[in-house]
């Protein structure tokens, strides 16, 4: 299935032959990645494997383990605990979510020996109890004899050494290289690289592993660090640059692959053949290969789930020796999904935490958001042809983050202020992300974030004058202004596109904040007759109608009386919708208020055990000739729940803040 979008030039036709060979013994689990060299020179790839904690998973596993293929896997130490695992002995497959396997193919071409396993650590949002994760799961190695004999003090003595402030991701045990081990760091920032490798006393040479380091961090935002022990900290270190989506949607790969190619590190043909390779996969397709099992189980399943195989460049690595010699390898990912009801399948933890206290459900919104900054200091979200939001989301959650009972350090801020600035344009604005052009929303947001943190500096005062020229001739406000050139993913200019430059009133509600009663007169008029302002860019009106509000005169007694007595009526909204909702209850009758705390209390309980809620900020990408917002346009939700998060922080806090007959101290 995989072979007609790979390239020969990434995987060779004698290499896919033992490749072909080589899965043929694995347990039947489609999920597998090709590890493959970048180098002009650099041939051979290497197989990996996932395991999730999928019943479906463990069954696959533990026929294949009884196999004839894998005797010499099933009797050794990793055999051994993979079988625990499948079986959930002592709670081990409940308590590890995923196991990663990796075959290196020797180099005399003999068969690939013992995986080497990789186990996550902590999770991203996990902040405490970091020693008892890593205790866990050292007592897990240790009982099942991973890692060798030493394995258990080997690892025990690297967890010591690794302060607890830095987070592990995973932790590799990799027998076929003399029961090395290797540990993955995650969300470090450029400025911090070299503190770490002083503090941990890495062998090699910082200056050049930091520029690597930060030049890849800001081609992708998201670049976890491995360390390899035998027993000693070695001298090679590896980055993975991580990147969502295909190449299509995501222009970052474009340009995190332009960067090995300019340092000598990724062959031309063999990055555009990785650009190329990313594909989606239907049963329905014609002239392709489905696996007859695979057929079968979506004829007998409901219409509405569908299957697919998604083929894509999962991450790229980077690895440089201790002399400073540099290296590059590109994970070529395969997996077959299932979507349910039109949503991929759920995560395995959706337990919500239960607590009805707004305080800690407001503490633990903002942890999530900041265990899911990336390490260039800003937040992405909403996946769209443009790839994902990082200007205006960042924005959006500095202004959550900055008013959230003043949990968040001055340091966090000022660093997410300064990330903003550096991307701010030659106009005074800030767009959706650095692919898109800027817009009075995003700026609208940014503007806001600075001023609340008291941000001293030019920018403020460039970007409101960029706000004002968004201001229309007729007394309306738009999104794009009319010099502004609209483009999409692939550069192309959108020929009619008279529906993004109109005026639209959820962006008018944002910068009426800040451009000081300019809008007011726009906002009292536009208010529609049941009460709510009609948003352009959200499937729904409880956004924009709670900005309208906040943003009223003080004489808008009663526009502000019909948004209450909307927002009263509305019923069983999204999570999203009630954190907004509960904003514009605020602003009505006692009984009103005490209806904000009502929803602010059932948002508390809806909090998922992370800290997040699920994703429900239904962004629209209407047509840009469309000056109305379009029922059936495409919906855009915030795919990693940060939008929603903190559009429900925001929430708490305001209703923390009113005090009042509904004080809840």
């Amino acid at each position: 299935m995989l072979w007609p979008a790979v390239d020969e030039c990434l995987v060779s036709t004698a290499d896919r032959g033992r490749l072909e060979a080589d899965a043929a013994k694995l347990a039947p689990v489609p999920r597998v990645a090709l590890e493959i060299r970048l180098g002009e020179r650099d041939h051979g790839v290497d197989l990996h494997q996932l395991f999730t904690a999928w019943d479906a998973d463990a069954g696959n596993l533990k026929r294949a383990l009884h196999s004839a293929d894998q005797a010499a896997v099933r009797d050794s130490a990793i055999g051994r605990f993979l079988a625990a695992w499948a079986d959930d002995a002592d709670g081990l497959r409940t308590s590890i979510e995923t196991i990663y396997l990796e075959w290196d193919r020797p180099g005399d071409g003999a068969a690939p020996g013992a995986p080497a396993i990789f186990l996550p650590v902590q999770r991203r949002v996990d902040q405490a109890g970091v020693a008892d994760q890593r205790h866990r799961i050292l007592e897990y190695i240790e009982r099942h004899g991973l890692g060798g004999p030493e394995g258990g003090r080997l690892i025990s003595t690297i967890f010591h050494s690794i302060p607890e402030t830095l987070s592990i991701s995973f932790i590799g045990l990799m027998a076929g290289r003399a029961d090395a081990v290797r540990i993955n760091l995650r969300q470090i920032r450029p400025d911090d690289l070299a503190g770490v490798l002083a503090r941990i006393e890495w062998p090699g040479d910082v200056a050049i592993a930091t520029d690597h380091f930060r030049r890849l961090v800001e081609r992708t935002g998201q670049v976890g660090v491995a360390l390899d022990y035998a027993p000693h900290l070695l001298g090679t270190i590896g980055y993975e640059a991580l990147l969502d989506g295909l190449p299509e949607i995501e222009p970052r790969w474009g340009g995190l692959f332009d960067e090995l190619k300019e340092t000598g590190l990724c062959a031309p043909q063999k990055a555009a053949a990785l650009l190329a390779a990313g594909v989606f996969r239907y049963p329905e397709d014609p002239e392709q290969l489905w696996p007859t099992a695979w057929m079968a189980a979506t004829a007998m399943s409901p219409e509405r789930f569908t299957p697919w195989l998604e083929q894509r460049v999962s991450h790229a690595k980077v690895s440089i020796s201790a002399a400073g010699v540099a290296s590059a390898k590109a994970y070529l990912s395969a997996q077959h999904f299932w979507s349910r009801g039109g949503r991929d399948s759920p995560p395995l933890h959706r337990a919500s935490h239960g607590g009805e206290d707004l305080d800690a459900a407001r503490d633990r919104a903002g942890r999530f958001l900041l265990a899911h900054r990336s390490q260039d200091d800003l937040w992405r979200d909403f996946q769209i042809v443009n790839g994902m939001s990082d200007e205006w989301v960042t924005a959006f959650i500095g202004c959550a983050l900055a008013g959230g009972g003043g949990r968040v350090s001055c340091d966090i801020l000022r660093q997410t202020a300064t990330a903003l600035v550096r991307r701010q344009r030659a106009d005074g604005g800030w767009g959706y992300n650095a692919h898109s052009p800027a817009d009075a929303d995003s700026t609208a947001w940014a503007l806001e974030f600075l001023g609340m943190i008291s941000w001293a500096g030019p920018e403020a005062e460039a970007g409101l004058a960029f706000l004002r020229s968004h201001l229309l001739p007729d007394g309306g406000f738009a999104t794009y202004r009319a010099e502004t050139k609209v483009r999409f993913g692939d550069g192309r200019l959108h020929v009619d596109d008279r529906g993004w430059r109109g005026s639209h009133l959820c962006v008018a509600a944002n910068a009426a904040r800040l451009l000081e009663g300019t809008l007011s007169d726009l906002l009292v008029s536009s208010q529609a007759a049941e009460g709510c302002w009609n948003a352009y860019w959200w499937r729904r009106d409880a956004f924009a109608t709670a900005m309208a509000v906040e943003a009223l005169p003080p004489d808008a007694d009663r526009s502000r009386r019909s948004a209450v007595a909307w927002a009263r009526a509305q019923q069983t909204p999204s999570v999203f919708d009630r954190a907004w909702l509960a904003r514009i209850l605020l602003h009505g009758d006692p009984d009103d208020q005490i209806r904000a705390q009502s929803l602010a209390r059932e948002l508390a309980r809806q909090q998922r055990e992370d800290g997040g809620w699920d994703a429900s900020a239904e962004m629209l990408f209407p047509d840009p000739s469309t000056d109305r917002r379009e029922p059936d346009a495409a919906t855009c939700p915030d795919h990693r729940r940060l939008f929603t998060a903190a559009s429900v922080m925001m929430a708490l806090d305001h209703v923390l803040r009113a005090g009042g007959p509904h004080d809840v101290s």
